[in-house]
C-alpha cells in the first residue's frame, strides 16, 4: 500500500501513520506540509497531484485541512468564520472527489471524512468536557455503524480494519474501536 501523507509536521508520527509505518505496510511516498507550517489554502494544490502519483496503486491518503479547526478556535465553532472554513473545506472535498473521477478511480476510492475532536466555544481540552475524544466520521462506502457514538480513539483502528489489518493486534493496544459495520 503506497502512502500519501499531506499534513501537519506532528500528524507524522501518530495514529495509522506511525504504526503502519513500523509494521512495513505503507510505503511513504510523499508527506509534505505546506511553507507556513501546516495545511492551509494550499492544501489541495497538493492532494491532487498526489492523487496523481497515487492512482495506479492501493494507497491510503491522509490529508489534513487545518482552516475549519483553526477558525473554530479563533472565532467559535457557532462563528460565522467556522461556517465559511467548512465551506471551504467541502469545495476542496469536490475538488478531490472531482480528481478522482478524472483518474478513474472515484468508483474505487473510499473517502472517510473526520474531525480530530469536538468543541465546546472555542475550547476542546477540558477535561471535563467529553468533547475532547468527540468525533465526527462520515464514509462514502456506507460501511459505518450508525449508532457508534464515535470518538477519536475510533479513527485508527477503523482506518487499519478497512485496509485489512487487524487493530487488536497493534502492540501496545490501541484504545478504540473500529466502527465498521
Amino acid at each position: 500500500i503506497a502512502l500519501g501523507h499531506i499534513a501537519m509536521p506532528k500528524y507524522v508520527s501518530r495514529g495509522v501513520v506511525r504504526w503502519a509505518r513500523r509494521e512495513r505496510l505503507l510505503e511513504v511516498l510523499d508527506r509534505p506540509a505546506g511553507p507556513d507550517g501546516f495545511t492551509g489554502r494550499n492544501t489541495i494544490k497538493r492532494v491532487l497531484p498526489a492523487l496523481e502519483k497515487l492512482a495506479g496503486r492501493r494507497f491510503f491518503l491522509f490529508v489534513h485541512f487545518k482552516t475549519a479547526d483553526k477558525m473554530a478556535h479563533v472565532a467559535g465553532d457557532e462563528s460565522e468564520r467556522y461556517l465559511e472554513a467548512i465551506m471551504n473545506v467541502d469545495k476542496r472535498l469536490g475538488e478531490l472527489l472531482v480528481k478522482l473521477g478524472e483518474l478513474g478511480i472515484a468508483r474505487t476510492t473510499d473517502i472517510y471524512v473526520t474531525t480530530d475532536h469536538g468543541f465546546h466555544g472555542r475550547r476542546h481540552v477540558v477535561d471535563d468536557f467529553p468533547t475532547n475524544v468527540a468525533t465526527w466520521i462520515a464514509s462514502s462506502a456506507h460501511d459505518l455503524r450508525g449508532d457508534a457514538g464515535a470518538t477519536v480513539l475510533d479513527i485508527v483502528p477503523t482506518v487499519l480494519a478497512k485496509l485489512g489489518a487487524d487493530p487488536r493486534s497493534v502492540d501496545p493496544p490501541l484504545p478504540g474501536r473500529s466502527l465498521l459495520k
